[in-house]
């Protein structure tokens, strides 16, 4: 799913927050009220489907350990320049 490039600067515990983060985006696409409901819900975790747009939402979220002495400007800029150079996903 995804190559090399895509995860420099990743240590395990970047990893870790990046499936986490995948999956929960997972769970708020196929559950919106789940945030929203002040009721209890039954889920069907068999229903939740982690898929690239997922991990590719999460990227954007996870600062990666690697890049955490990088300022929000130049992070930003960085980000920028990968979609520009087509490595977005």
């Amino acid at each position: 799913m995804f190559t090399y490039i895509h995860i420099v600067g990743y240590c395990g515990a970047d990893m870790k927050a990046l499936c986490t983060e995948a999956a929960l985006h997972a769970l708020r696409r196929r559950y919106p009220q789940i945030y929203t409901s002040s009721d209890k819900l039954q889920l069907d975790i068999n229903s939740i489907h982690i898929n690239a747009a997922d991990f590719h939402y999460a990227m954007t979220k996870i600062v990666p350990a690697g890049m955490s002495h990088i300022s929000t400007y130049s992070l930003l800029t960085f980000m920028v320049l990968r979609v520009c150079i087509g490595q977005s996903r």
